[in-house]
């Protein structure tokens, strides 16, 4: 026996056999799609028995960069987006290696609109696929796509569901023509004078879709048929633009637009160095700045590749104490109303500086604008893959308890969510005001007693008669307290007719030097639905 046949004989044997086989089709000639290349490694026919065989296919995938960037030019051009399309390869196996991204259990869909995860068996690390998939086409993503078309439906959607709350504008065209929009949602039929004024922006970086599904359930939160979305709509404005570079979400790059410019970092370079696309929104925002004065908060909507979200706090050596004081405050209300999505040890810290909008506002603004970044994950949260991954859905729902958590540091209340400050409160003796920068407080100021039985009555108007839930804010210090800033369970409540609410409570010691004792803060109702 030759050699050649021998080794054909032990092939068999075993049960493989190596064959030229028709290769997969590989395309992303469509609206958001991304592929820089692939590379056929192998091709094998595995012989389970005389009548059934697997084709095994072994590819390199390479993701596209994006262009190269002319202004700053030692940053290299990010490759993370993935989202194409695969023909013929229903039945065989896929091994998929990728390069220049790191994706964890991506996306895949058989008609290109209903995306699932695949399954940790598929794909048990980062930047590795191994599956068989049952039709014979298939989409994969780095997540599930959000794209420029599908913006336009839901931009429909919000405006045709309240027409009179959701107003939709073009501010501006993109460096390639494509429009930026701009939508104001409020209540119409209430003076605007004395409404907080909130600016919010996505997709600054193209890949951060899940920023896009967290920001859907957001604006869906403002515009819901309740009681607590229309107290929101009667007390802010809401500046919303949702996609900061639609040339680059439309052309499937990573962190860059057209140019290859990162435009998250271009809000301070010179006149000639700044991109169409800040431009339009710097006109814009100082047009409404001009008119009428500096926004209370602005919130830049992110995703990234840890696998956790995150608030990116501004320090205080780089802003001031009592700015960072209100940054952790909004932190930990978005880790009271989400904790299952966001917890106080996932909260990253770091300096204003100027190339970015948070430091265009510190600029412009100071203090007066709550600047600050948001980040969803693209996997699992607060490095919990035991728990639900990221989903459309949760995302969604994570939008609408960031809502939540905004509306609770202004402080609006509603029918079933009543907020009563401690500047609301009646104090009996013996209680001394807290306003250091050291404590995370609701509102202006917390309260301390000074002795055991010491008495405070919160009182407000307006609440419908009903069982409720009553929690307290429990300041802590400015730093990662597992026990303090947050809602703390205070007990039933029971309001047998609507009207005045007077709600008494003792202090049960007085506070200490080491804080031990409670602070007394605001206090929240939640109605028994």
């Amino acid at each position: 026996m030759s050699l050649k046949t021998f080794t054909l004989f032990f092939l068999l044997t075993l049960g493989v056999c190596s064959v030229q086989a028709q290769p997969v089709q590989f395309n992303a000639d469509f609206e958001a799609g991304s592929l820089g290349g692939h590379e056929l490694i192998d091709s094998v026919w595995f012989k389970r028995t005389a009548e059934d065989s697997t084709l095994m296919l072994s590819y390199n995938i390479y993701s596209r960069l994006d262009p190269d960037n002319p202004i700053d030019t030692t940053l290299p051009p990010s490759g993370r987006w993935l989202y194409f399309q695969m023909t013929g390869v229903k039945d065989k196996q896929l091994f998929l290696t990728f390069h220049n991204t790191d994706p964890l259990r991506c996306m895949y869909s058989y008609d290109n609109e209903t995306f699932e995860r695949l399954p940790i068996c598929d794909a048990p690390t980062r930047r590795k696929v191994e599956a068989t998939f049952g039709r014979d086409t298939v989409y994969l993503a780095y997540y599930t796509p959000y794209t420029y078309t599908y913006l336009q439906k839901r931009l429909n959607d919000w405006v045709t569901k309240n027409p009179q709350a959701a107003k939709l504008e073009t501010i501006g065209q993109s460096t390639q023509n494509r429009l930026m929009q701009l939508l104001t949602i409020t209540d119409p039929n209430t003076d605007n004078s004395g409404k907080k004024r909130v600016w919010i922006q996505g997709r600054i970086h193209t890949s951060e879709s899940p920023a896009s599904w967290h920001l859907d359930g957001f604006i869906g939160g403002i515009l819901a048929d309740t009681p607590e979305a229309e107290a929101i709509r009667k007390s802010i404005i809401f500046y919303i633009n949702p996609y900061v570079n639609p040339d680059g979400v439309y052309h499937g790059l990573s962190r860059s637009n057209a140019n290859g410019v990162n435009l998250e970092i271009n809000w301070g370079r010179p006149e000639e160095q700044t991109e169409q696309e800040i431009k339009v929104l710097k006109a814009k925002m100082t047009e409404l700045i001009n008119k009428d004065g500096a926004f209370d908060m602005y919130l830049g909507m992110h995703s990234q590749v840890a696998n956790r979200g995150t608030y990116w706090i501004h320090k205080a050596e780089s802003t001031n104490e009592r700015f960072f004081q209100r940054e952790m405050l909004l932190a930990y209300l978005t880790c009271a109303t989400s904790p299952n999505y966001l917890i106080k040890e996932d909260l990253d810290f770091s300096n204003v500086a100027p190339r970015y909008p948070e430091g265009w506002i510190w600029d412009t603004s100071n203090d007066t604008t709550l600047a600050i970044t948001f980040e969803t994950p693209y996997t699992y949260y607060s490095n919990r893959p035991d728990k639900p991954w990221v989903t459309n859905e949760n995302l969604r729902d994570f939008g609408v308890t960031t809502l939540r958590a905004v509306a609770d540091y202004f402080g609006i209340s509603s029918t079933n969510r009543i907020i009563i400050d401690n500047t609301d409160a009646k104090l009996g003796g013996g209680w001394n005001t807290v306003r250091s920068t050291d404590v995370v407080f609701h509102g202006e100021d917390c309260v301390a007693p000074q002795k055991a039985g010491s008495k405070i009555i919160y009182r407000t108007s307006n609440v419908t008669a009903g069982s409720y839930k009553v929690y307290i804010w429990h300041p802590g210090s400015v730093t990662n307290e597992s026990v303090s800033n947050t809602w703390l369970y205070l007990q039933d409540y029971q309001q047998k007719k609507s009207g005045k609410l007077s709600l008494k409570l003792k202090a049960e010691n007085a506070h200490l030097a080491n804080g031990k004792a409670k602070l007394y803060d605001a206090i929240l109702l939640v109605r028994d639905m």
